[in-house]
This record gives structure tokens, sequence and C-alpha cells, in this order.
């Protein structure tokens, strides 16, 4: 069984865009170094003409991890979703289908259930529609993710909770501010997020999105501690995505 504190990273891997290789490398030495018990990742894809041959597959630092993956979407022979890496082995894995509409993708939420310390912390991952227009879909994707975060406190009440990812929404948005009310969640990376963009136009992978600084990646909390919080933009060889990663230490559960 892990030892406290729990440590979980969130990284939006930015599919297989080029260079796929150089990102992964880049990816896996932070996981060697870094060593987390949990990693939430979102735009995970397989590559082209495989189902399931994944990108993750260039992350040798991977290779003793438990990894939980779950398709969101598919169109014209492709796949995109999202996927959970625990050192431990899970005591319960799930996927939750989210609301949809439009023009969006399909979305869903992974929820894996990790010990830590003689406690369990319980790890969602999301990814939320990310089109301008979509922000009433975010709020309904949001409040479901804070539903089932609440349903399985109720089920588990001396578990904590984390919930993480890119949710396209930033720390005053309406989404946000209903996840966290829905969930009886905490943002504690507010005092960063008024400092540093998670979503930077200094980001050589930007590309088109080079003119934007926003925060609209987290890891919110409940019934857990956090600590040591570290938005990744400061890597020496660089960032391995078009998002920088979080990374916090989380307490044992507090109900023990």
């Amino acid at each position: 069984m892990n030892v406290t504190p729990l440590t979980v990273m969130s990284a939006n891997l930015w599919n297989i865009n080029e260079p796929l290789q150089e990102r992964m490398r880049v990816f896996s030495a932070m996981v060697a170094e870094l060593r987390p018990d949990v990693i939430a990742m979102q735009e995970v894809r397989p590559f082209p003409g495989s189902a399931a041959r994944l990108q993750l597959e260039l992350v040798d630092a991977l290779a003793d991890y438990h990894v939980h993956y779950s398709v969101g979407c598919t169109w014209d022979g492709q796949a995109e979703g999202l996927a959970i890496a625990t050192r431990e082995p899970a005591a319960d894995v799930r996927t939750y289908r989210l609301p949809g509409g439009g023009t969006e993708p399909d979305r869903v939420t992974q929820y894996v259930r990790v010990p830590s310390g003689d406690g369990w912390v319980g790890v969602l991952n999301a990814h939320l529609a990310y089109q301008a227009d979509s922000d009433a879909l975010r709020v309904a994707q949001a409040e479901f993710i804070g539903d089932v975060v609440a349903e399985l406190a109720e089920l588990r009440p001396r578990d904590g909770f984390a919930v993480c990812g890119d949710l396209n929404a930033t720390p005053d948005s309406a989404a946000v501010a209903r996840l966290c009310e829905r969930g009886g969640l905490d943002n504690p990376w507010l005092e960063i997020s008024r400092e540093r963009p998670s979503f930077a136009s200094d980001n050589p992978y930007m590309g088109d999105w080079s003119d934007t600084d926003s925060w609209l990646d987290y890891i919110l909390t409940r019934g857990v501690t956090p600590s040591a919080l570290r938005l990744i933009d400061d890597w020496p060889a660089g960032p391995a995505s078009d998002h920088h990663f979080l990374i916090v230490e989380l307490g044992e559960p507090a109900g023990r």
C-alpha cells in the first residue's frame, strides 16, 4: 500500500500531434523523475490504424504502472479518450459517459480508487467540451461529475477525492463553480492561476492558440489536504504538450 502523501499528476497529452516521439520522451522523463502515484491523462489516442496500441507505448516510464484507458469518441476510424495510470493496483475502476450535444465530441469521465496510507482516494479524470459556444454543455458535464463525486462520497464517506483534467474553463467560470458546488470540491490552484497560465502563449506547441493565456487544468480536492502544488511550466527540456501539467501531493484522507 502507498505511503502518504499520494502524488497525483494531471496531463493533457495533446493527442498524437508532432513531434510525437520527442514529446512523449519528455513526458517519460517527467514521469521517471517525479514518479507520481496516479497520472490522469487527457487526449490519449491509439496510433493510426490500430485500436489497441496507444501513444503511451512511447512513454517508457509507464512500464510498471497499471494503465486504464477509456474511449471518449470515435470518428473517421480514429479514437480519442482518457487514461489513468496508477503505481498500485486500483481497487475500483469505472467509466461514466458525460452529457453530450451539438457538434462536440462525446466525452467520458474515469474513476479509480487507490490506496493512500491507511485510507483511500478516489481519482476522477475528465476533459470537458471545448468549443467556445459550449458553456451550457460544459456546465452540464461539470454538474454530472460533481454529482458522481457526491454519490461516491456518500457511498464511501471516509475516502478522499481528486478531480483531475482539462476542464476547458477558467477558475471563475460557471462550469468550475458548479463542479465544486455539486461535488463538495475545493480548488487549491486559485493563487497560482492568478499569476501563471496552464495554457500559455509562450508554449511552442500552442500554434493557432498562440495569443492565449488561460488556466484550464485542475486537480480539485475533497477530504484531503493538498500540498506541494506545482505547475510544470519550467521543465528543462521544455513542455511535452500544448498544456502545462499539474502535480500535487495529497495528505491522508481526513475521514480516517
